[in-house]
Parts: C-alpha cells; sequence; structure tokens
C-alpha cells in the first residue's frame, strides 16, 4: 500500500500502513519546502488565492532567512570590518534608518519628481524666476496638459509653489536650497561624466 501525505494545520502527515511495530502517523516540521507543496496541494483544490497569500508570507521569512545567513557568513569569514555577530551587524545596518515611514515616502516623492527630464528642464527654467506655466510651456515646446501635469507632480514634491493672477498660474522654486541642489548635481554631473 501506498504512503499516503496529507497536509494538517500543525505539518505534513505521512501515514505509511507498511511500518510494521512504528507509528502511523509521522508529523514533520514545516519547511520552506512544505509550504511550497502545500500550495501545490491548494491549487489542486481550486483553491489558489489562499495558496497564493500563504506563499508569498513563507517566501518573504525565507528571503530573510537566507538573507541572514549570507550576512553571517560575511562576518565569519571576516570580509566586512566590524567585531560583532551577525544580529548585531543587522542591527546595526537598520539603526541607520532613523527616519520614520512618512519622512521615507516623502523622499521617494521628492526624487520621483526628480527622476524626469521634463521635470529637470522645468526646473533648470523656472531658476531664480517666477514664471507663467504657459511660458514653461512655450520653452520646453509641451502641450498644455502634459505642461500642467509635470508642475502639478513638482508642486506636490515640494520643490515648486503656485500663485494665481487671475486665470494665470505663475511657479517659482519653493526656496534656495532645492535651487542650489539643482546646481550641485549638475555641477557633480558634469565632473563625473567629463
Amino acid at each position: 500500500m501506498p504512503v499516503r501525505v496529507s497536509f494538517t494545520t500543525r505539518g505534513l502527515s505521512l501515514h505509511d500502513p507498511n511500518r510494521q511495530g512504528q507509528p502511523q502517523t509521522e508529523r514533520q516540521p514545516r519547511t520552506p519546502w512544505l509550504y511550497a507543496c502545500i500550495c501545490l496541494r491548494l491549487i489542486q483544490r481550486g483553491n489558489i488565492f489562499k495558496s497564493i497569500n500563504l506563499f508569498s508570507i513563507h517566501l518573504v521569512k525565507l528571503t530573510a532567512t537566507i538573507a541572514q545567513v549570507r550576512v553571517k557568513r560575511l562576518v565569519n569569514l571576516g570580509l566586512i570590518d566590524c567585531n560583532c555577530t551577525a544580529a548585531e551587524r543587522i542591527t546595526q545596518l537598520k539603526s541607520r534608518l532613523t527616519d520614520d515611514d512618512r519622512t521615507i515616502r516623502e523622499l521617494e516623492t521628492f526624487f520621483s519628481a526628480l527622476g524626469d527630464t521634463t521635470r529637470l528642464k522645468m526646473l533648470k527654467i523656472i531658476g531664480d524666476e517666477e514664471l507663467c506655466s504657459c511660458e514653461v510651456m512655450a520653452a520646453l515646446g509641451l502641450t498644455q496638459p502634459t505642461t500642467s501635469h509635470h508642475l502639478a507632480i513638482l508642486e506636490r514634491a515640494g520643490l515648486l509653489s503656485s500663485s494665481r493672477s487671475g486665470k494665470w498660474v505663475f511657479y517659482k522654486i519653493t526656496n534656495s536650497s532645492v535651487r542650489n541642489l539643482i546646481m550641485k548635481a549638475s555641477s557633480t554631473v558634469k565632473e563625473i561624466h567629463h
């Protein structure tokens, strides 16, 4: 008679009727391959969403474990300069993330706004002046919707501020530190690539 495999909430059950004088059921601890097997079984039963959820949760745990093992290997081989254990090294690295999640999201928005050629050109054109959106549109040869879209992204990121005069909207760089950042970044890129 073949061995029957079944999945339970506590692990994998192996039912082997051919085992004489030994327990009929043997529980195996949950391991990454076991979760893959459970997911395949759930897919076979048509419960694909539960399978995807279970698999993704344990894939994240497995990835974190692999990363910890790699850091431990680096420390043990002496390839990094630290007189600490792998766990202490990971704690040191995590302590560098002193900013809260909100600040990190704001940084992401800030750098995403700078990550577009059109928006960088707009910041360079505006420079020290306060320009109407139609001036920016004409200088770059853009359509009105495209110009408004990019200016709105820059404004949401806090790089530009706007003021209205009737139906005209004027934009200026929010403060001198943004302008200095753009100029410094430009000069740094020129140094690196020339």
